[in-house]
């Protein structure tokens, strides 16, 4: 029983098999439910790798398995399912292990505008529930759900079915612990329907950083916890999704996890077998540690001598995530204080919501009197609102614009919020360059663009941005460096004479967000030696000193490189910029 084993054991569950699917196959053309049936090999061969990697809870290929999302009847849902429960015990081989039928939320609108009642939907997830018992599996694991919409009827006809059936329930939530429909994690977990399942946990939303606090913060004594992250963020790479993540990352916050009294431990979007194999190893072995032996000061003595250029200084600053503009003001007030030539700000990053980058420099602008450059991206806009946009910054006094394709929607909102990517940036800018030559001659806007500097193919992304230059693209800004070896790329960028270069720099503030930026944000690598710098232990002040000399060893590697430095704002601490620009003399006291 499954009770029985978590008694004295971490229940280790299988990744994603969408994603994987996905990429290692290279192909969307079908729902992975429907590979069930149309490619049932490859499925048994994912489930097999999982398992080989140290898997005990094993899940169907069955999250999108209903007539809604599959616009199917009930005669091929059932050979969907059945299929997919004889695709994992054949995969399973003699093993002992654990086998939980997969459902995720069924939604009254399926992708075609179709509408479907709640009485409908209900007896979906029953008819759901039923097929999976015909097939003798008797764990159901309700997943990436984010409302307690029909759970409590529902878990009231699984135990009328089966009473000493399992019923798991995850909840995807966001860095900031709501889910898509505006509930708070503690709202959802204080309801009473959740009395009535197993185990209660969380999935996808987010990589496991942020999961984790959430999971650290619960005061949840009388359930069984589970944790299925995904890998990290995801990255779009040629309309293809991909998390670049550390696995050995990856599964030291879920062993860390149990700490705070998880039992079940998986993966979620982007996680491969590769992640669960060094969960397993960790589980099984323990850590082993990690060479700490640096110091932030090693770097002293490649520091370029201080020159009398003039940088252009750009320093980003978030948008909140609520109406209130106060404290972006305030903080752009002091940037401009001490030297700050233009405030960036970001559009939706990593495909959350903060408030339109467009009113927010408007209003910057008018009441600091700063130059402003917000980002604008082609993932959430077609043409005609992507024009509307320029036009409405235009009127508004804004004559800086950076232009982005955008992260991908989030693999949990997939089913809500739709992509557009009407075009991407290289487009977006010829459009904006033709602006320039008609409606903006008198005084054109400035087009920026980004470089992926730390990308694997980096010859590819060179491509790219001289594209972006042809395009109209005066400004090129980098994704943030922190390796030396980086720096000989730059040098192929300002060959071109006609683009101005703004090297990205993100200071570092704990260990924690240096072991996050490396493994779950997309665009962004930290070698080793950087992350061992920081220590878990440190005070606030101690890492804000350490993280502020790397930024500073960096600048001044590339001052000769660069025409200026695009800083990025880590947590809002625009004295972290500040310190950094005073210290390598890019202005005066």
């Amino acid at each position: 029983m499954l009770q029985e084993y978590l008694e004295k054991n971490i229940l280790i569950a299988d990744g994603a098999i969408g994603t994987y699917y996905y990429n290692l196959y290279n192909t969307t053309d079908t729902s992975v439910e429907e590979a069930n049936l149309t490619n049932s090999a490859a499925i048994r061969k994912i489930h097999k790798e999982y398992i080989d990697s140290g898997a005990k809870l094993i899940r169907t290929n069955t999250f999108s398995a209903n007539t809604v999302s599959l616009n199917c009847d009930k005669f091929y849902l059932k050979s969907l399912i059945d299929a997919a429960c004889k695709n994992l015990r054949e995969a399973s081989g003699k093993k002992d292990l654990f086998f939980a039928g997969n459902i995720g939320p069924i939604f009254n609108i399926n992708g075609d505008g179709k509408y479907f009642s709640d009485s409908y939907i209900i007896d979906e997830y029953k008819y759901i529930v039923d097929l999976f018992l015909e097939n003798s599996i008797s764990i159901f694991n309700f997943e990436t759900f984010s409302n307690i919409d029909f759970l409590e009827e529902l878990f009231d006809y699984i135990k009328s079915r089966k009473e000493d059936s399992i019923i798991m329930i995850q909840f995807s939530v966001s860095k900031d612990g709501y889910t898509r429909n505006g509930i708070h994690y503690n709202d959802l977990f204080e309801n009473p329907a959740l009395l009535k399942s197993d185990v209660i946990g969380f999935n996808c939303g987010s990589g496991p950083a942020h999961l984790l606090k959430l999971i650290k913060k619960l005061k949840i004594t009388k359930k069984i916890l589970s944790f299925y992250p995904n890998a990290g963020y995801p990255e779009l790479v040629n309309n293809r999704t991909f998390f670049n993540t550390n696995e050995r990352y990856f599964a030291e916050k879920l062993i860390e996890s149990t700490e705070s009294g998880v039992k079940i431990i998986g993966g979620c979007c982007g996680t491969e077998p590769k992640h669960i194999k060094a969960l397993s190893n960790i589980y099984t072995n323990g850590l082993k540690p990690v060479d700490s032996n640096y110091s932030a000061n090693e770097d002293n003595n490649i520091n370029s001598k201080p020159n009398s250029k003039k940088y252009l200084l750009a320093v980003e600053l978030d948008p909140p995530t609520n109406y209130d503009l106060s404290k972006i003001i305030q903080g752009a007030k002091r940037l401009k204080d001490i030297g700050a030539d233009i405030i960036t700000l970001a559009d939706s990053p990593s495909g959350r919501v903060r408030l339109n980058p467009i009113i927010a420099a408007a209003r910057i602008n008018r009441e600091v009197g700063i130059r402003v450059m917000p980002h604008l991206c082609c993932r959430d806009r077609n043409l005609i609102a992507l024009k509307s946009d320029i036009l409405g910054g235009y009127s508004e006094g804004i004559r800086d614009f950076l232009f982005v394709t955008g992260d991908p929607i989030p693999l949990e909102e997939k089913d809500v919020v739709k992509k557009v990517f009407n075009c991407n940036s290289t487009t977006l800018m010829s459009l904006a360059d033709q602006f320039n030559k008609n409606i903006f001659s008198s005084d054109p806007v400035k087009i920026a663009g980004a470089f992926n500097i730390n990308a694997q193919n980096i010859d590819a992304e060179i491509i790219k941005m001289n594209k972006k230059v042809e395009s109209g693209a005066e400004l090129i800004l980098t994704q943030p460096i922190f390796d030396d070896s980086v720096v000989t790329y730059i040098k192929e960028i300002v060959s071109r004479k006609n683009v101005t270069l703004l090297a990205g720099i993100m200071p570092i503030v704990t260990y924690n967000n240096a072991q996050f930026l490396n493994n779950e944000f997309p665009g962004i690598s930290i070698p080793e030696r950087i992350i061992n710098y920081f220590r878990p232990d440190m005070s606030r002040e101690e890492a804000e000193e350490v993280g502020i000399e790397v930024s500073v060893n960096m600048v001044n590697k590339l001052k000769q490189w660069v025409d200026g430095f695009y800083f990025i704002t880590p947590f809002f601490r625009t004295s972290m910029i500040e310190k950094i620009i005073y210290k390598t003399s890019l202005v005066k006291r």
